[in-house]
C-alpha cells in the first residue's frame, strides 16, 4: 500500500492518481506521519508559547497609552485633547473591566466608575483642581494593570 503525499489517503500500489485529491505524488506511510507530526508540533509550540506573550504585550501597550494620557492631562492642554482623553480612557476602562471580570477580580467595579466619569457621551464637568487628583488615581490604576500582568 502507498500513501498520497498531499492528503495522506491510502492507495493501492497500481494506482497512478490519488482517488481523493488527484495527485501523482505517493510515498510510504512513515514519511507522511513524520511530516504531520512535525507540523502539529510546530502549531502547538507556536500557539502555546508565542501568542499569549504577544497578547500580553498588546494589553500593556493599551494600558500604557491610557497612563500617558492621564499624566499629560495634568498639564494645560487644548480642549480637543480632553475630548480625546475621555474617549481613550473610557475605551481602556471598559477593556480593563472585561479583563478583570474574566479573571474573577472584584476590582472591575472600579473601572465602571472610571468609564462613567470619563464617558464622552454624557460628560461630567469638574474643575481642573478636581480633575488633577482623579487623573493621578486613574493613571495609577492603569500602571497597576501593567504591573499586575508581569507578576
Amino acid at each position: 500500500m502507498k500513501f498520497c503525499k498531499n492528503c495522506g489517503e491510502g492507495c493501492i500500489q497500481t494506482m497512478v492518481l490519488c482517488a481523493s485529491c488527484g495527485s501523482r505524488d505517493f510515498t510510504n506511510k512513515n514519511s507522511v506521519q513524520k511530516k504531520a507530526t512535525k507540523i502539529s508540533q510546530f502549531k502547538s509550540s507556536y500557539s502555546n508559547q508565542n501568542m499569549p506573550n504577544v497578547y500580553f504585550k498588546e494589553k500593556n501597550i493599551v494600558y500604557a497609552l491610557a497612563f500617558v494620557f492621564c499624566i499629560i492631562a495634568l498639564f494645560p492642554m487644548p480642549y480637543g485633547f480632553y475630548i480625546l482623553l475621555r474617549l481613550v480612557i473610557t475605551a481602556v476602562a471598559i477593556f480593563s473591566m472585561i479583563e478583570l471580570k474574566k479573571e474573577g477580580s472584584q476590582f472591575w467595579y472600579y473601572f465602571i466608575g472610571v468609564a462613567i466619569l470619563f464617558n464622552p457621551i454624557f460628560p461630567i464637568y469638574l474643575s481642573k483642581s478636581i480633575w488633577m487628583p482623579i487623573d493621578l488615581i486613574v493613571a495609577g490604576s492603569f500602571a497597576w494593570m501593567i504591573i499586575k500582568e508581569k507578576i
